[in-house]
């Protein structure tokens, strides 16, 4: 049930339910911020760090989409 609000296709906005049901989902498959760090030696440095907001990207993905449309 929850799945099926979240993916509402009928829906014309995201009604802050919908929202948190989106969240919810999402929290349950993936963290909300995921970070890697790699670091190297004196000798050779390396330095590189990911850094994830999946969240958010969800909600850009969704207001392109419907800019789209």
């Amino acid at each position: 049930m929850l799945l099926e609000h979240a993916l509402d296709d009928k829906a014309e906005e995201i009604v802050a339910s919908r929202m948190k049901a989106i969240q919810i989902l999402l929290n349950k498959s993936l963290p909300d911020l995921s970070s890697m760090q790699v670091t190297g030696s004196d000798e050779q440095p390396l330095v590189i760090e990911n850094n994830v907001n999946v969240f958010g990207e969800l909600l850009k993905n969704i207001k392109l989409q419907r800019q789209a449309e």
